[in-house]
């Protein structure tokens, strides 16, 4: 029966891509509702009345436009990511915003999240969770790390695809500022920086050692700044409270990166961990002044 429906599935999506109508193709799935999550193991109802089969056969993403009974617009997506149900209750995860294996393409470093009120959620990419198990479309798990009262501990639901068992976390990431040269230190390698702020205001204090926590919430004053640049580490404790590790061009406190390599800067972090609420550390050297 796999064989038959995978075949069935590839040709309506080679119709589709080549311009030519699928509809002859889809006259036993138009109409059908429960019974095709009863027939086909892989079939999910999705939200917003839209309806997905997950194909894991395929070697790249397809969607197939297709028009089921009532006049309700729906898709046939299959996608290259493995089934929800492969992993095991109370497995350790890491949440993959780029989509199991990167079939989603996404350079936000962000996946958005329902909690157990279906309020959204956002969260970082390589969030460790632990696996609560598959329901009504969606993988259920709870959050192992983050914030104390805004993420660590809460439970959670994403859309098949996003979580992975192939994920690996290093140790704390030690970064420095060297006031001197203008210059942030991360492992070998280094990138322009600054840290400005108003007359009267302290700069974090120099020569003290302050935790990065791991990314909270998108922060739109990245938006223009490319790849990964609304993912911001906060300095914890700093003197204002609301210092950040990021990328810009202006700085009112934050430690911001004017080079033009924060993807880099975000890859040497976001799998760093230091306890379960940061990636890492950070000093201000070489100080001058404030």
């Amino acid at each position: 029966m796999g064989d038959k429906y995978e075949q069935h599935a590839d040709a309506v999506a080679d119709a589709v891509i080549a311009g030519k109508s699928a509809e002859p193709l889809l006259g036993e799935y138009t109409g059908v509702a429960v019974p095709l999550q009863e027939e086909y193991p892989n079939f999910v109802q999705g939200e917003d009345s839209h309806s997905k089969l997950k194909l894991p056969m395929f070697p790249h993403t397809k969607t197939i436009q297709y028009q089921p009974m009532k006049g309700k617009v729906g898709n046939i997506q299959a996608q290259a990511d493995r089934p929800a149900t492969s992993f095991q209750i109370g497995q350790t995860l890491g949440v993959n915003t780029r989509g199991y294996r990167g079939w989603s393409g996404g350079t936000s470093g962000w996946v958005t999240a329902l909690d157990e009120s279906g309020q959204r959620i956002s969260l970082p990419d390589y969030l460790k969770v632990k696996y609560e198990g598959f329901r009504q479309g969606r993988d259920y798990f709870e959050s192992l790390e983050g914030h104390e009262t805004e993420l660590y501990g809460k439970k959670l639901s994403l859309a098949p695809g996003y979580l992975d068992d192939t994920m690996t976390w290093g140790g704390s990431a030690d970064l420095t500022y060297n006031d001197q040269t203008k210059q942030l230190t991360y492992g070998s390698k280094r990138a322009r920086a600054i840290i400005n702020v108003r007359p009267g205001v302290d700069k974090i204090h120099c020569g003290v050692t302050y935790a990065l926590r791991l990314p909270d919430f998108p922060h739109p004053g990245g938006n223009q700044y490319g790849d990964y640049a609304t993912v911001w580490f906060r300095v914890y404790e700093g003197p204002q409270g609301d210092e950040y590790l990021h990328r810009g061009r202006g700085s009112a406190g934050c430690i911001t990166v004017t080079d033009n390599v924060w993807p880099d800067i975000y890859r040497y972090l976001i799998n760093k961990r230091r306890g379960v609420h940061f990636v890492g550390t950070i000093a201000r050297i070489n100080c001058r002044g404030n």
